[in-house]
Formats: structure tokens, C-alpha cells, sequence
């Protein structure tokens, strides 16, 4: 049992060193990730058919792995395929794209600066994890960075106005008495282009951005960090990273469009399995509620968000 526990110890470190989560992990091995997480909590033995996988996928020492003894990784990387080299390539396109250091770019995406570097060196694998975290960072065209077809950012945000560095975004804003109609046309362009605007000022993320004006009570708490009637700035994460949102969860609040209507949330658990969100009101007049991912339409995240207007 306690060779579990040391050998989960060092399959997590291994993960983290990858840059990778638990689901996606898990996933590259064949694994479920319950059963997953039961290695890493030294509840169950490696089979020698997971050693072989870790040993042939990631180079890893199976001798490190189970005693702990010898580096991380054995002899030389394994030269990486094609699909990989398109990565690198991309993600140092971005680096230099972006005029930060490798060490700035790693720490806004929330990557350890030394895996960051072996990474766009070619010397780690890029994980999925890792590859979604640039993508969630960055507002990066998935597809772009995986393949290098498209554009390298998501379409850019309609009437925005650069003054010097500050742009200006004029934001689609859904107020509180259109949300039934937005449920019910968002997906409609025309639509969402004719909704009145709000402006907003940017930071540096690309994505697609639209505003939410505050209705109700449940998120208002004795901070009076929320108000009815604030406008929230949110910018949507796409579906493909739904599975990311347990990583931001403490750094968040988010817009959930859902069947039933606009709720602006707290979300304090991901049933991955499940596909389920626990969301939380900050009003404690309010108990938490659960929704399944079916009947969720959109999800975005709050940017930022301006008090005291009324629409």
C-alpha cells in the first residue's frame, strides 16, 4: 500500500510535469478517470500494461516511477511526430506573436516556466491540458494550433476602436428583459449584432465577447461585489474546453446560458463523469443547484463587470 501511495506521488508529479489533468491524462492511456485518480491516490497498483504506455507514449523511467530511482525520463526524447512538430512550431508562432518572454507567456497560460521551455523546445510533450490552457489564455484558434489551417486567433471582436494601446469594444449586451429572447436566438448573428451595444475597454485576450445586464438578487452578498443592474463583461469559452472550467473555477464567476434561462454563477464542482455543474449563489438565501452540461447552450466566463448602470 505504501508503494501505491509513493508510486501515485510520482505518477502526479509526472502529470503536472506534463502539464496535463486528470481526465486528459487518463484519456491518453486508455484509462477512465476514476480509475485514474485511484492511482494517484495509491488505491490501486499500475498494470504492466500502463508501465508499457507511459514508457513508450512519454519516455518515462519505470524504474523512477515505481522505486523512485533515476530521472524522470529515459535516455533522449523520442523524436516528436508531425501533428507535434505543427504544435511547437505554433506555440513559439504565438510566443513571438505575442512579444512576451517564454517565461511571461508561461506564466499567464499558468504553465511552469521550465516545463513551458522543454515544451517549445520539443523535449516534453505538449499535452492537451496544456494546449487547452493557451487556447483559454490567449483566445487562440484551437484548430490553428493544432493543425496551423485558420487563423491563429477566433474571430476578433466586432466594432472595436484602438486608441494607442486601449481599444474600445462595443459589446453586444443582452439586457435583463431580452434574456428569454437571446435563449432563444443566440445563434442567430443577425440577431446578437442588432442587440444594442456597451463599451467596453480590452485587455490583450482575444474571443467573443458579449454583456449580460445583473437581474435578480443571487449573487449579491454583503460585499457588494454584485448588483442588480451591474453589466457583466463575459467572454465565452467554447465547448471543446467545457472540460477545463474545474481548473477556474476559484478564479471565476460565469454566465451560464441554460435551457431554462441566464443564470450568473459560481461554479463549485465539476462532475466530469457525469457532465454535470454545481452552481453556487453568493446570496445565501439561495441553495446551490446542479445542471447537466445537455442543457447548458453557452458558457462564459466574467471579465470584468461596470456597477450602477440601468438599462
Amino acid at each position: 500500500m505504501i508503494l501505491n501511495m509513493e508510486m501515485g506521488d510520482r505518477l502526479r508529479q509526472l502529470r503536472k510535469h506534463l502539464g496535463m489533468n486528470q481526465i486528459d491524462f487518463a484519456e491518453s492511456l486508455g484509462l477512465k478517470q476514476g480509475s485514474y485518480s485511484d492511482l494517484e491516490r495509491g488505491k490501486s497498483g499500475l498494470s504492466n500494461h500502463v508501465k508499457m504506455l507511459l514508457s513508450e507514449k512519454y519516455n518515462v523511467n519505470i524504474d523512477w516511477l515505481v522505486n523512485g530511482e533515476g530521472n524522470m525520463f529515459t535516455g533522449e526524447p523520442k523524436e516528436v511526430n508531425s501533428s507535434s512538430n505543427i504544435i511547437i512550431l505554433n506555440i513559439n508562432k504565438l510566443v513571438d506573436y505575442s512579444g512576451l518572454s517564454k517565461g511571461k507567456f508561461a506564466d499567464k497560460v499558468g504553465i511552469n516556466r521550465s516545463n513551458f521551455s522543454k515544451i517549445t523546445n520539443g523535449n516534453y510533450p505538449c499535452g492537451e491540458g496544456v494546449i487547452n490552457k493557451i487556447v483559454l489564455a490567449f483566445g487562440v484558434n484551437k484548430q490553428w494550433l493544432l493543425t496551423g489551417e485558420g487563423d491563429m486567433y477566433t474571430p476578433r471582436q466586432i466594432n472595436e476602436v484602438s486608441y494607442g494601446d486601449l481599444i474600445i469594444m462595443n459589446v453586444p449586451l443582452v439586457s435583463r428583459y431580452a434574456y428569454d429572447d437571446y435563449l432563444n436566438n443566440y445563434l442567430d448573428d443577425d440577431y446578437v449584432n442588432r442587440l444594442p451595444k456597451f463599451p467596453f475597454s480590452k485587455g490583450g485576450e482575444q474571443g467573443r465577447y458579449i454583456a449580460f445586464e445583473m437581474e435578480g438578487d443571487s449573487m449579491i452578498d454583503d460585499t457588494d461585489r454584485y448588483v442588480e443592474g451591474a453589466i457583466l463583461l463575459c467572454r465565452e469559452i467554447p465547448k471543446s474546453l467545457w472540460g477545463q472550467i474545474t481548473q477556474y473555477m476559484k478564479k471565476w464567476d460565469f454566465v451560464i446560458v441554460h435551457k431554462e434561462g441566464i443564470l450568473i454563477k459560481r461554479v463549485v464542482d465539476h462532475d466530469v463523469e457525469n457532465h454535470r455543474l454545481t452552481l453556487h449563489s453568493l446570496n445565501p438565501l439561495y441553495s446551490d443547484r446542479v445542471v447537466d452540461l445537455v442543457d447548458v447552450r453557452q458558457i462564459f466566463n466574467v471579465v470584468k463587470l461596470q456597477r450602477g448602470m440601468q438599462i
